[in-house]
């Protein structure tokens, strides 16, 4: 394989990491967003219940839990909240692992460059 040709791999593959490390910060704040409203709600829906607010989850009316279960109604009933602090979390999580795909490509074609005769010698 031509030199030129390894290196060119070898750029692009270094633009892929270029243009994935931006990627992570936004997912980041997206993740970290996420997470915090979670938080938020499952406490918003606990004052509530424990204030005797009557709530509805899938038609269900929930008024005076015992207190034991208070959490566990909490999780259920803010579970979309979930669902997205887990949805950011796996994208962030896919970029970190697409860039060690990328990395571990990087990481070959540098090493067929270094064998490569470029004839300086």
């Amino acid at each position: 394989m031509p030199v030129a040709q390894t290196a060119e791999r070898i750029e692009s593959k270094i633009r892929l990491l270029e243009q994935g490390s931006l990627k992570i910060d936004p997912a980041i704040t997206a993740y970290v967003a996420a997470a915090a409203e979670y938080d938020k709600q499952i406490a918003i829906t606990e004052i509530k219940l424990r204030n005797g607010k009557p709530l509805t989850l899938d038609g269900e009316a929930i008024k005076d839990p015992p207190v034991t279960i208070i959490k566990d109604i909490a999780k259920g009933y803010c579970w979309e909240y979930k669902l997205r602090s887990d949805d950011a979390l796996e994208k962030l999580r896919a970029i970190y692992k697409k860039l060690g795909y990328v990395e571990s490509q990087l990481n070959g074609w540098q090493s067929i460059n270094k064998h490569l005769d470029t004839g300086v010698r």
